[in-house]
């Protein structure tokens, strides 16, 4: 009997994976993120459900494990600048294996809150800022400067004993 996780082995980054059964035979499909090499192999009919186990734990652990923190950059003033800004400070968190909340880019869309009205500004910091609960830490993005409204964050942050980390983009944005 072989081992189920060597189906998987040739392919790094599995972007789809699908369990078929045809005539009798049951086949396990995987495909590379950004890449056509797909690999297929025939699976013992014993094996099917340990190897379904397994990969839904898997996946369970790569999410469960994913740190939640809450990004601070700025948004207010050069906001084009900022906006673009942030989400590149959310595709970094990303690409650390991070799961980051950055509510300035959520609240802020069209339809949801006015950040140029203060008392909404102040709804949305807030909400965002409800993450503290659930987050492992603020990452505080520096290459603009500190807002006021990272302050905030930073302070709040300080306040519930949540560690602070101060990152740089080290590029212009």
């Amino acid at each position: 009997m072989r081992n189920i996780f060597a189906y998987t082995a040739p392919v790094a980054e599995p972007e789809f994976v699908s369990i078929n059964e045809r005539n009798g035979e049951v086949s396990l499909l995987v495909r590379g993120r950004g890449d056509p090499t797909t690999v297929s192999t025939v699976i013992p009919r014993d094996q099917v459900e340990a190897l379904a186990r397994a990969m839904i734990g898997r996946v369970a652990h790569e999410v469960n494990s994913a740190r939640l923190v809450i990004i601070e950059s700025p948004f207010a003033g050069h906001r084009e600048r900022n906006i673009a800004y942030a989400r590149r400070c959310v595709r970094d968190s990303l690409q650390r294996g991070e799961a980051p909340i950055a509510s300035h880019l959520l609240y802020t869309q069209e339809g949801i809150l006015d950040d140029d009205n203060p008392v909404e500004r102040a709804l949305g910091i807030d909400a965002g800022l409800a993450w503290r609960k659930v987050a492992e830490a603020s990452v505080v993005y520096t290459d603009l400067g500190i807002s006021s409204g990272m302050k905030y964050g930073i302070a709040a942050a300080e306040a519930a004993g949540r560690p602070v980390e101060y990152r740089s983009l080290e590029a212009t944005p």
